[in-house]
């Protein structure tokens, strides 16, 4: 229907409603001006519209009033009947202001809305370039895995360290970087992260562009989303230089326990030999002269005596020293002997009881790794004797993880670790010393003290040396 037809009908309909209204006056007529006004609205049309539908009517409805005595009484009652008309209009209207005060205030709420996301936008992303300059910029080598190991992202450092581009890695597996005697670990470590395994730092060495390796120190975390893992985020340093003066100090520590275990060997073969032999040869004199002499007075054999037994132990002294010095019967019987003999002249010399319990697998430990582990053994027994105040100590050494574990308990008063007493500090100093060889064989050490109880030494040392690449 067009806007003209629906003038018309709202035409026709108002004047007959005013008409009724205007004989009876009756309140049930004037809803229906509001009704009215309702329609044209629905219809679309607009106060003009209605005012000049109604100023028609008025016009009709004067003329037909012809004597003119009820002019003031339709002008009234129509004005009452048009404003009725227009209630709806303003309650619309009222309506349509609610709304925009409304929409205005939304309006104002969702501007200042979007200026915050875009404030913390900004802010993100600012944080973000931070965030990604720091990444570019660090000396470490900072990088993302994915799920199946392949290298989703790598900073600028990788570059540096390494000589490779980044872009030859992007999306290629990380496997190939590490030397092929430590990828399979370096694979197994990567998917036990992934399946949620606490962070460790290990070691790898790492293939470069050149073809060379260095020595990259690693830390290991897994990235979740959603509570599922997604991929793994690694730090990587180069070590090279450090891993080289490590090695280095090492050597040197090597080189200065084997001259020592060789001025001790030959200290011991000259108190053995040459010292021992004179003592000998004085003994035997001795005993000559007590024999033979001219002079038979009970005083000089007395004297002859006396001197013949102090000359003795004096020999036996100078034996055990040289014993102490370099057990020979390590190189001539094995490790068991000699710790066997050590074990029963200590507990002759010192009262203490010693029990040794031994597996014959000791002796498949090589000539450095039996030194170390006869050395740890006499410096614990030292140690006991001097601070433990212990009645008992117990020697075992067994298989352990391809290797041999040596403990050495005893029932004494135990200690702190920390600063104290000068006897204290000694004893700090011989466990520092028995640490160093245990860490020249890629061996284990710990001392765990239990107060009131006593002290338990434990040491354990491969059979084969383990790849210093493979961990820390």
């Amino acid at each position: 229907m067009s806007k003209r037809q629906k003038l018309h009908r709202l035409e026709r309909r108002y004047a007959t409603n005013l008409r009724k209204y205007l004989a009876a006056e009756r309140e049930a007529v004037l809803e229906m001006a509001y009704e009215l006004g309702r329609a044209a609205i629905a219809d679309g049309l607009g106060i003009l519209d209605l005012a000049r539908v109604h100023l028609e009517a008025c016009e009709k409805l004067l003329q037909s009033d012809t004597a003119g005595k009820h002019r003031e009484r339709i002008s009234r009652l129509a004005g009452i009947f048009f404003l009725q008309s227009l209630s709806p209009f303003e309650a619309t209207h009222r309506g349509f202001r609610a709304t925009n005060a409304e929409l205005l205030k939304r309006n104002r709420e969702l501007a200042a809305e979007i200026n915050e996301r875009r404030r913390i936008e900004n802010a993100l992303r600012e944080s973000e370039q931070r965030y990604s300059t720091l990444i570019e910029t660090a000396q470490d080598v900072i990088f993302s895995l994915a799920p199946d190991g392949r290298i989703v992202a790598i900073n600028r450092a990788f570059e540096k360290i390494t000589g490779w581009p980044r872009s030859v890695w992007l999306g290629k597996s990380f496997a190939p970087l590490i030397h092929p005697d430590e990828m399979a670990v370096a694979v197994e470590r990567f998917y036990g992260v992934m399946q949620g395994k606490p962070p460790e730092v290990w070691q790898y060495r790492v293939r470069r562009a050149n073809g060379q390796y260095s020595v990259g120190e690693f830390t290991l975390a897994r990235e979740t989303k959603d509570g599922r893992a997604v991929g793994v985020f690694g730090i990587g340093r180069d070590v090279t230089e450090r891993k080289q003066a490590e090695d280095a100090l090492k050597n040197l520590s090597r080189k200065i326990l084997h001259a020592q275990e060789e001025e001790r060997r030959r200290i011991s073969r000259e108190l053995h030999d040459e010292v021992g032999q004179s003592l000998t040869a004085i003994s035997v004199g001795l005993a000559t002269l007590r024999n033979n002499g001219t002079v038979k007075s009970e005083s000089f054999s007395r004297t002859v005596a006396g001197t013949q037994r102090l000359l003795e132990g004096t020999m036996e002294t100078v034996h055990r020293f040289a014993r102490e010095l370099r057990p020979a019967m390590i190189d001539e019987l094995g490790l068991l002997p000699a710790l066997r003999s050590h074990v029963k002249n200590f507990s002759e010399h010192t009262g203490l009881r010693v029990q040794l319990h031994a597996d014959p697998t000791a002796e498949r430990l090589n000539s450095e790794q039996k030194i170390a582990v006869f050395r740890i053994a006499q410096e614990s027994l030292t140690n006991v004797a001097k601070h433990a105040r212990a009645s008992r100590v117990t020697i075992s050494l067994h298989p352990a993880n391809d290797g041999v574990c040596m403990e050495i308990a005893d029932n004494g008063k135990s200690f702190r670790a920390g600063p104290g007493s000068a006897a204290k500090q000694r004893q700090r100093l011989g466990l520092l010393g028995m640490q160093e060889r245990v860490r020249l064989v890629n061996g284990q050490f710990s001392v765990r003290p239990e107060p009131g109880r006593g002290t338990t030494v434990r040491v354990t040392i491969p059979f084969q040396s383990v790849n210093a690449g493979n961990s820390i």
